[in-house]
């Protein structure tokens, strides 16, 4: 009970999200759940949920690539590479992330 009122006092900025965007200083992984949805672990517990424009085929299996221009990985601007396609994928959000049920 107590995530679920935590999370309407979220903002952004307590993640380390600004404008949408995450600098990637502060990233410590991005594991992908599905071909659309990825969990940023940041540096300490926090995570981010990015979400990608449309399906990504195979990046949950094959794996990604990224490049940033500002240090900042951001929706809109940054794209990730399927590594065994070469496929673009275009970033859609970066929203923090709270787990409410443990597995």
């Amino acid at each position: 009970m107590d995530k679920l009122k935590t999370i309407d006092s979220i903002t952004p900025s307590q993640w380390g999200v600004r404008s949408g965007c995450i600098s990637v200083n502060k990233i410590r992984s991005i594991s992908f759940l599905d071909d659309q949805l990825a969990i940023i672990s940041l540096r300490g517990e926090k995570q981010l949920l990015l979400k990608l424009r449309t399906q990504c085929g195979g990046i949950s299996k094959h794996g990604y690539s990224y490049r940033t221009r500002s240090g900042q990985l951001c929706p809109r601007f940054d794209r990730l590479t399927q590594v065994q396609s070469g496929i673009k994928c275009e970033i859609e959000s970066i929203q923090p992330y709270i787990k409410l049920f443990e597995d």
